[in-house]
């Protein structure tokens, strides 16, 4: 609940932006549970 105020603000500032840019680029992540690699995305 203490985070709500934030969350408000950053939609109301990323919504009224003219432009949205997504950036979707992969990453190899190695899955412990698999023994093998998986592929992950990078968030910022």
């Amino acid at each position: 609940m203490a985070l709500v105020p934030l969350y408000e603000a950053l939609r109301h500032f990323i919504l009224s932006a003219l432009v949205l840019h997504a950036d979707e680029t992969q990453v190899s992540l190695l899955d412990p549970s698999a023994g093998m690699m998986r592929k992950a995305y990078v968030s910022a």
